[in-house]
């Protein structure tokens, strides 16, 4: 979490199945909560979930398995947590990693915002250690009430600042990941910034000296423009897909010469992996177009008339 606004921003996206990746890792977490809490049995298979859990039990007395409200009506999934077995004045939180990319307990945000709420919770506690559990070992940084609660107290600011449009949040790559990016109003400031500025210089000579800033400037340029246009695509798909109609906003779908076009797409049509035919669009009375393309395997949005969109 390199963004403390994302939660509460993710919370207004519209539901979406996670990836395959995603999707084992949320069925790991499961089974290491029902563990952890009910001491259900593990699968055999997941090595890592079972080392982790009795990690858990190993070094922290009582563990909880807690879902806590974040900044701004968001939510987080905090793994475990509890007294440290060995010192009675330290509280330790814990969140285990399935994915491929390693992960570093210190300075990392998402333990922080996470510990952050706990030591709100228990002021009883002067010591922290937020622990990351990723290939079969546990990660560790200690860290004092006091500077938890300062990081966590600035990360709240931060977030709020984001979300009022106040902030860059210093975007970057991670945007990509965030289911909310398409309410983030720093995200699209910092989109019409980049576009307003690389459209001032359209046309302009190149300069030797220059070309190194500029090509830095034009591909983030591109990558918020392509993270935006993703952002209103899913947006777009799954509000038809609710059979609300979005204004200017129509979906083709079909074979080479002929597809049918509507404003209300329905959810089982888009989703199906095999397209439907023109004829059965007619048979469910939907419009049917000419429109030469090639066989679209998924549906293509289109403006229903030219958009101007000035850019100040």
């Amino acid at each position: 979490m390199k963004c403390p606004a994302s939660p509460a921003l993710s919370a207004r996206a519209p539901k979406s199945s996670p990836p395959p990746a995603a999707q084992e890792g949320i069925l790991k977490h499961e089974e290491a909560s029902l563990a952890i809490v009910l001491s259900a049995p593990i699968p055999p298979s997941h090595v890592d979930v079972k080392e982790y859990v009795t990690w858990v039990r190993a070094n922290i007395s009582h563990p909880q398995v807690e879902v806590k409200e974040i900044f701004n009506g968001g939510n987080c999934y905090i793994d475990a947590s509890g007294p440290a077995l060995t010192d009675p004045k330290c509280f330790v939180v814990a969140d285990l990693k399935t994915g491929y990319l390693p992960v570093e307990a210190e300075m990392n945000w998402q333990l922080i915002i996470y510990a952050g709420i706990l030591a709100l919770k228990h002021p009883a506690y002067s010591k922290f250690s937020l622990v990351i559990y990723q290939d079969h070992k546990a990660k560790k940084w200690a860290i004092s009430r006091e500077k938890l609660l300062r990081l966590y107290n600035s990360a709240d600011e931060h977030a709020k600042a984001i979300l009022n449009g106040e902030s860059t949040g210093n975007p970057g790559t991670h945007c990509s990941q965030c289911r909310g990016r398409a309410f983030c109003k720093s995200f699209k400031n910092t989109t019409l910034a980049l576009v307003s500025h690389c459209s001032e210089e359209e046309g302009s000579e190149i300069h030797l000296d220059q070309i190194a800033s500029e090509y830095r400037l034009l591909t983030e340029a591109k990558f918020f423009v392509s993270a935006r246009i993703k952002a209103l695509e899913d947006t777009i798909m799954n509000t038809l897909g609710t059979g609300v109609a979005i204004p200017g906003i129509r979906v083709h779908y079909g074979k080479p010469s002929l597809v049918w076009s509507t404003d209300n797409l329905p959810k089982e049509f888009y989703q199906d992996p095999k397209p439907i035919t023109p004829l059965q669009a007619r048979k469910k009375g939907y419009k049917v177009e000419k429109y030469v393309k090639n066989q679209h395997k998924k549906p293509t949005i289109k403006l229903q008339e030219k958009i101007s969109w000035p850019i100040h």
